[in-house]
């Protein structure tokens, strides 16, 4: 696939949630995140980033970090690999299209 190909018009969504816990982690995730968004620069025509804080006084897990990715895109086969393999290994949890977090790690 070209690359006017690849940032035509986009004809589909793709919802991506990273799972982490901010506290018990190395630069490693951050650094992950930040090479995806470096890949979805070169790779897709618009993309979407925020970062969500899970807290309060009845959650077991304090610093668990969600960062949500809502990326439209041609290739949405090649953006999940792309995170299914970039985040494999880590202690991290990812959630694709909404569906129930599996852990990578």
């Amino acid at each position: 696939m070209t690359k006017s190909q690849l940032l035509a018009t986009p004809t589909n969504q793709i919802d991506i949630s990273i799972v982490f816990n901010r506290h018990a982690t190395s630069p490693t995730i951050p650094n992950k995140i930040a090479n995806a968004k470096e890949y979805l620069s070169i790779n897709a025509p618009l993309y979407f980033n925020s970062i969500h804080f899970v807290g309060g006084a009845n959650t077991s897990e304090q610093g668990q970090s969600v960062s949500r990715f809502q990326v439209y895109t041609n290739t949405p086969q090649d953006v999940k690999a792309y995170f299914v393999a970039l985040f494999k290994g880590l202690d991290v949890y990812t959630s694709i299209n909404h569906a129930l977090p599996t852990l990578e790690g």
